[in-house]
């Protein structure tokens, strides 16, 4: 027998705020690990990372769009019957120095309640996804997750994660960053990756994010 609950996930990031809501199809009968089929994705194009990088603070008008958003996505978990979420804020919101606040204001106005996470554990959520589709057991890997206010970097070697780090650099503070601060970030990123791959002969590129997945679907290539 067939046991199916749903989940959802909110990630308020820097270029976008979106809502995921996934079946959990579970067997009761036996051992087999339990099965995730997305039901909806809703992307409310909210660009937090246009205020935080620039001005430090999250804009009264951003504010009550974000309120706004968190109510519409109670709804929809609500009609969806999601009976558990996690919502996380990233670079964006731990910028911004008003980012507590308006944690503590939707989570009156709307009973959301929002986490924001250091880079150390966006880097850790974003390496923990299921890639054993994508890995090889005895190959190294190195995961690239590109943000728009940050990009996480993580190595794996023969199934294991080795490191990985988080940077200050996605597609949003790219645009509002002067030329010699992206210059010095992408030397920081540069010593990293050397620093971490030099033991190893052979690497492979794995790239994930709404700008990657849509350079990818632009270069008419299939998946692997």
């Amino acid at each position: 027998m067939l046991k199916i609950v749903k989940y959802g996930a909110i990630d308020i990031g820097s270029n976008a705020i979106r809502l995921l809501v996934t079946n959990i199809i579970e067997s009761e009968n036996d051992d087999r690990d339990p099965q995730f089929k997305k039901s909806s994705l809703v992307r409310v194009p909210i660009r937090l990372g246009a205020d935080a990088f620039v001005t430090g603070i999250i804009s009264d008008e951003n504010i009550d769009r974000m309120i706004d958003t968190m109510k519409a996505f109670k709804l929809i978990m609500k009609v969806n019957g999601v009976s558990k979420y996690k919502a996380c804020a990233t670079s964006a919101m731990r910028e911004a120095s008003n980012g507590k606040l308006i944690v503590d204001t939707i989570l009156k106005e709307t009973d959301v309640k929002i986490d924001i996470i250091d880079g150390k554990k966006e880097a850790a959520i974003i390496s923990s996804t299921d890639l054993s589709s994508l890995i090889k057991s005895d190959s190294t890997y190195l995961y690239v997750d590109v943000g728009g206010g940050s990009t996480e970097f993580t190595l794996f070697s023969k199934g294991k994660i080795i490191n990985s780090k988080s940077f200050k650099i996605g597609t949003v503070r790219l645009i509002n960053n002067t030329k010699s601060e992206n210059k010095l970030i992408f030397k920081k990123v540069q010593k990293w990756i050397e620093d971490n791959t030099e033991d190893y002969k052979r690497i492979s590129l794995i790239g994930s994010g709404g700008n990657i997945n849509k350079l990818f679907k632009m270069s008419g290539r299939e998946l692997g």
